[in-house]
């Protein structure tokens, strides 16, 4: 099987991106957004699923989750990536105004004009109105108010799942951040370095 699924991979992938293509286009074409768009995962929609709910029901109730969960995830910093996609819309918005401002001034250059060979305005146009759409999508709003137990607590109400654990919790700093506070030790000559990987059996567990 191995070696069959080697043998026809290429043509598996050529079909694949022709049936993703022909699915998708009309989407992400009305819609360039979309193609960053967050959906839950298979292990978050079985946590999800009541008892007997009937499909169609329960995508319903996600389909409403998801403005919600995504207001709530736009909450938390992502400086880097909003600073990428507020660079990447100002270029792409700009070489679309020029481009725009020119064919309005002149609309023979609109057509004729090509701006590397075989490619004129109009084919740049159409590779950067999308661009900037997929670019602003990504990029967070400034006036977003950092509230994530009101915003958890309207995911909640159309999940309906909010384990006991999360009770008192909805706005609490992640149990990552307080391992690397707790577990990261200095090594000389190595660095800082997880105190797990040190075997040090008088603070982690039985010294037998």
């Amino acid at each position: 099987m191995g070696i069959l699924n080697f043998v026809f991979a290429p043509f598996l992938v050529v079909y694949l991106l022709i049936f993703f293509f022909f699915r998708y286009f009309e989407e992400y074409r009305n819609n360039p957004k979309n193609i960053g768009i967050r959906q839950w995962s298979p292990f978050a929609r079985w946590k999800f699923r009541e008892f007997n709910e009937l499909p169609h029901l329960f995508n319903q109730r996600l389909n409403k989750s998801y403005k919600q969960a995504n207001k709530y995830v736009d909450q938390f910093p992502r400086e880097k990536t909003a600073l990428l996609s507020k660079f990447v819309s100002f270029i792409a918005s700009s070489l679309a105004a020029v481009l725009l401002l020119a064919s309005i001034i002149d609309s023979e250059v609109f057509l004729g004009f090509e701006i590397t060979p075989g490619r004129n305005v109009f084919f740049y146009l159409g590779l950067l109105v999308p661009i900037v759409a997929i670019s602003r999508g990504m990029s967070v709003e400034d006036h977003v108010v950092f509230d994530p137990t009101a915003r958890l607590k309207k995911v909640v109400e159309h999940t309906h799942y909010s384990p006991d654990s999360w009770k008192g919790k909805l706005d609490t700093d992640d149990q990552i951040v307080d391992f690397f506070r707790e577990f990261t030790v200095h090594v000389d000559g190595l660095g800082y370095v997880c105190s797990f990987a040190e075997f040090d059996f008088k603070r982690h567990g039985n010294v037998k």
